[in-house]
């Protein structure tokens, strides 16, 4: 008979570095970033943006590097400020590139123009987004895009995080 000297177990040493649990191969783990890349919002009141060239350019920069894919598509149609409104709500206005729609067509219920007008409203939401992602918010406020003849307004949105999910709206 052979004996089998047992150790007795040593507990676990607090000190030494633990193995990270598992990851099912299918399961990723979503860690927040560190507060030093979390991007700075800026922090001037829309009228201080509207007046100040440089923050167009600032807007535009920040979201290519930390926007959506379709954030960034909509941002390179802007041109630049166009002007700060006090009415309902503040309003920041942006001239882009978009084309103007064919009112009469619309107001006669044309198909495809309906499409182009629910698409750059659409637009607008998507901007009005990235704005909300760039823009320390201190109060509501709406972004308002006008076409390349700059006459009218494509698209109206309220300046939120998820504006795309309310249809623009401030509510």
């Amino acid at each position: 008979m052979t004996m089998i000297s047992r150790t007795p177990r040593q507990p676990p040493n607090p000190a030494a570095p633990q193995a990270p649990p598992p990851v099912h191969p299918h399961r990723r783990r979503h860690r927040r970033p560190p507060a030093s890349q979390t991007p700075q919002k800026i922090a001037l009141s829309l009228a201080e943006i509207a007046n100040t060239s440089s923050t167009f350019d600032q807007f535009k920069a920040f979201t290519a590097k930390h926007g959506t894919a379709e954030q960034k598509k909509a941002v390179k149609h802007l041109k630049g400020w166009r002007s700060y409104v006090r009415k309902a709500y503040p309003v920041m206005e942006v001239n882009s590139d978009y084309p103007t729609l064919n009112y009469d067509a619309l107001d006669n219920g044309d198909p495809k123009e309906l499409q182009k007008s629910q698409n750059l409203e659409k637009q607008s939401q998507v901007i009005a987004e990235a704005f909300a992602a760039w823009w320390q918010i201190d109060e509501k406020s709406t972004l308002q895009v006008y076409n390349r003849g700059g006459m009218d307004i494509v698209g109206t949105a309220c300046i939120r995080p998820d504006s795309v999910k309310h249809e623009g709206t401030c509510l």
